[in-house]
């Protein structure tokens, strides 16, 4: 289970080539479906609607969808990352994710990802790969729309004696009160199958 090929020192840093993506109105009404918006919220539903925006989540799926207008094929195309064994995209586990939105998403449009690979860490069993991306328009590559930060933990690519990473920060609930709200949500049966449509 272990890999003597990570060069944590290698991968990061490193630069990708920019991904180039593109969407439209569709493209996120589908997505809006795909992850249970209802028609309470038709502002992200229907392109008529007065407030038809982007739901903010969106350009996470954009890294996978890119440029097609197909069905986005998984673990095919992405660049190899100095340092980094090549390795069964089935072994990947999205680990973490978070996204910064700086201005109102376009309803439909060509852009670019740029990432950088910003962390590697070995944690035994496995190596996290923790990566930056920013989506940009070309044209104005100084003011990203998104900036967004994620980690994937890949199985079996650890045991180097690399870099174990920073500790992560326990949100723990305080211990002493009730929540303020509990909100309950259900997932169709189909939602899965819609969501992968997305990227």
């Amino acid at each position: 289970m272990t890999s003597l090929h990570v060069d944590a020192a290698k991968a990061v840093g490193f630069k990708l080539k920019p991904i180039k993506v593109y969407y439209n109105e569709r493209d996120l009404m589908l997505y809006a479906v795909s992850i249970g918006i209802k028609e309470d919220e038709l502002h992200y539903l229907y392109e008529n609607d007065p407030n038809f925006s982007a739901f903010a989540t969106y350009p996470l799926v954009l890294g996978l969808k890119r440029d097609s207008i197909g069905v986005a094929v998984y673990g095919g195309g992405d660049e190899p990352i100095p340092g980094i064994p090549a390795f069964d995209p089935n072994k990947l586990l999205h680990g973490e994710q978070a996204i910064e939105i700086h201005r109102p998403l376009p309803l439909t449009g060509r852009f670019e990802l740029h990432t950088t690979v910003t962390g590697v860490y070995d944690k035994g069993k496995g190596t996290v790969i923790e990566r930056t991306v920013q989506m940009i328009d070309p044209k104005d590559p100084t003011k990203p729309f998104a900036s967004m930060k994620g980690a994937a933990f890949v199985r079996g690519l650890g045991g180097y004696g690399g870099p174990k990473g920073p500790k992560a920060d326990l949100n723990e609930p305080p211990k002493d009160r009730a929540p303020d709200a509990v909100q309950e949500d259900a997932t169709s049966e189909q939602q899965a199958l819609l969501y992968r449509l997305s990227g």
